[in-house]
Order: structure tokens, then sequence, then C-alpha cells
């Protein structure tokens, strides 16, 4: 299991509450682990909150796995920059 699963599962959560759409052809495992494993590759670069979440929100809608819609993408931003902020926090510790 890799070691953002959990952590994915609740993002992702989060990101369909907030209008985030997995298209219906979609493998939403594939998905899930694709997330999973994005979140560790983007928390490993060690930037922003920002720049993270942004990172992170274009590379699943790059490969499909997202829709975001143009009039919810900045509240996506700021959801998944504040989940990122708060599970690097936990994870990490403070800086």
């Amino acid at each position: 299991m890799p070691r953002y699963y959990e952590d994915a599962a609740h993002l992702l959560l989060l990101l369909l509450a907030q209008g985030v759409q997995v298209p219906s052809q979609g493998d939403h495992t594939f998905v899930l682990m694709f997330l999973s494993n994005e979140l560790d590759r983007v928390i490993a670069m060690g930037r922003s909150h920002a720049a993270t979440a942004e990172t992170l929100i274009d590379t699943m809608t790059l490969w499909g796995c997202f829709v975001v819609p143009a009039d919810q993408r900045r509240r996506v931003l700021a959801v998944t920059g504040t989940v990122l902020g708060n599970l690097i926090t936990m994870k990490h510790g403070a800086s």
C-alpha cells in the first residue's frame, strides 16, 4: 500500500465535495492509487503548500484522473493546499 493511500482517500472525498469529477469511465481504484503516489512525489519536492497543490491538481487533470470545473479551480487549490499543509505538518513536523 502506498505511504499516502489513506490521506489520498480523504483528500479525494474532500475534492469530490468541491466539485472535482472523476471521469465515469475512470477506474476509481487506479485514480486513488495514482493520487497517493502523486502525493508522495509532490510532497518530496519540498515546495510551498500552494505550489504543491497546483502541481498535484494539474498532474491529476493532465492524466485524465480529474475534471476540475473552471469556476471551482481556486477553491479546489485552496482546499488541496490546506490539506497538504496539515498533512505535511502532521507527518513531518513544522519547519
